[in-house]
């Protein structure tokens, strides 16, 4: 007996093997590029008390952009590592390039007046935390 229609099978992405995990940390599977979008993610950091978010991953232009546009929307103050996102190479346009663009993108735009906050990923854990 099935109790919920099937969905298509997903492809999960490996964590890389440098990650540190703790026993506390958990996971959020998620379908599509914002990770707030069909989550339990923000009802899961509200309930915490987190009011930021220290952002990093795949996919600058889709993923990490998304993500960092919806906290910035719930209002959570939103820093993107500035190193520590990448993408691969389009058609039109290469990686780097493409990385360099999203970190101008996020450092002169704002979808809710505060703004997402670019730093190296160094800065992030010598400022954030200490």
């Amino acid at each position: 007996m099935r109790t919920a229609p099937a969905r298509p099978r997903q492809r999960r992405l490996a964590t890389a093997p440098a990650l540190v995990r703790e026993a506390r940390d958990e996971s959020i599977h998620k379908t599509v590029g914002d990770s707030f979008h069909g989550t339990p993610l923000a009802e899961r950091l509200r309930a915490a008390g987190v009011d930021s978010v220290a952002l990093c991953g795949y996919a600058s232009e889709f993923c990490v952009n998304a993500t960092a546009r919806r906290a910035e929307l719930l209002g959570l103050r939103t820093i993107v590592a500035s190193d520590l996102h990448t993408t691969r190479d389009k058609p039109h346009l290469d990686a780097a390039k493409i990385v360099e663009h999203q970190n101008f993108v996020w450092a002169h735009s704002s979808m809710s007046g505060k703004g997402v906050k670019l730093l190296s990923g160094s800065d992030i854990q010598r400022t954030e935390f200490a």
